[in-house]
């Protein structure tokens, strides 16, 4: 195996590790999702989503990043997410120069904790009509609620940045009904804005797209739908009268699972800063908890508790510190000259 192979290998292994195995949750579903994409695409998910965005994106045009699952009753964004958004946007923007519009709902909570993530992660927030003149900077565009209008929003935001590619993370996708739903089965498709749209038109553009989810409701499963629907709780039948299961029938060009879905994006950075050779490209676990702290005071939640605590998922935030050092000295490792004693 080459040692490029072995990096998206163990990076994979890093991002699919089940760090919280508290009673209630869905403990196995991410790793069970993990191997019928990894199935479906032959290589390591994270390496193949990094090759892409190198190969296809090309320098001085628009990639759309959208993120923000926003919690009920709050209507404020969870911590996983934004935060994979920011550092993968910082990444991008940084080594392939093209630059970042972030894509979520029209929720002041939720586009603040975005913007506080964004900040955190040293980007500026300016105007799309800035980005060409402001280095390390990235848009926030927020989208319309009702279907016509998303549409049209959908329409309006490709033929203005012709986007090369349009990224997703952690962002609840619709189901074969055109629902969306929570992980508990839950209808919430009138606080969701439908950004979907924009992946349908992208798919009959050829424009690469990546889905970034750890739970099958989230934009990008449909590449392995009927996998999904059997392994998800509440996957093919839920709690709300469309009787359809919370799996997202929305599809992209390469799907990246996780057992959160801000290491999925960590990953693909990190295999962007090897391909690249920057290491920069890759934050460090401090920089992971101050993430976390500026999300929280912004608004933002813990999406497995709904609480506002230092953790993402119920994985408290030093051990997502240590899943990002872990990947960033894997990076640095390959760099090393070691010398054997024998």
């Amino acid at each position: 195996m080459s040692i490029k192979n072995l990096i998206g290998e163990n990076i994979d292994r890093i991002i699919t590790i089940e760090a919280c195995l508290a009673e209630g949750l869905p403990y196995g579903v991410s790793a069970k999702l993990y191997e019928k994409a990894r199935r479906k695409f032959g290589k390591p998910l994270t390496l193949l989503a990094a090759e892409e965005l190198i190969s296809k994106v090309h320098e001085g045009s628009y990639v759309f990043i959208t993120t923000g699952m926003m919690i009920p009753p709050w209507h404020t964004a969870e911590t996983d997410g934004p935060i994979g958004a920011a550092i993968l946007a910082r990444a991008i923007r940084r080594e392939l120069n093209v630059y970042p519009i972030i894509v979520t709902d029209r929720s002041e909570l939720t586009v603040n904790v975005i913007k506080a993530a964004c900040r955190a992660s040293g980007l500026n927030i300016v105007k799309p009509e800035y980005l060409k003149q402001v280095t390390n900077s990235v848009s926030i565009i927020t989208y319309p609620l009702g279907r016509e209008e998303a549409k049209g929003k959908s329409e309006e935001l490709t033929s203005q940045f012709n986007p090369s590619a349009i990224i997703s993370i952690e962002r609840l996708g619709m189901n074969i009904k055109g629902e969306y739903h929570t992980a508990l089965g839950l209808n919430c498709s009138n606080w969701t804005a439908k950004i979907d749209y924009l992946f349908h038109i992208a798919e009959k553009n050829d424009i690469l797209t990546i889905g970034i989810g750890d739970h099958g409701n989230e934009i990008g499963f449909g590449v392995i739908l009927d996998e999904a629907r059997e392994i998800v709780p509440y996957g093919k039948l839920c709690r709300c009268p469309c009787k359809s299961g919370i799996v997202s029938a929305t599809k992209t060009s390469i799907l990246v699972v996780a057992a959160i879905s801000n290491w999925g994006a960590y990953g693909i950075a990190a295999c962007i800063a090897y391909l690249k050779d920057n290491i920069n490209l890759i934050h460090n676990g401090e920089t992971e908890i101050y993430l976390i702290e500026e999300c929280i005071r912004a608004g933002g939640i813990n999406g497995a508790t709904s609480t506002p605590i230092l953790s993402v998922d119920a994985v408290p935030a030093k051990i997502n510190a240590h899943i990002v050092d872990i990947m960033r000295n894997l990076i640095e490792s390959v760099k090393m000259k070691i010398k054997r004693h024998f």
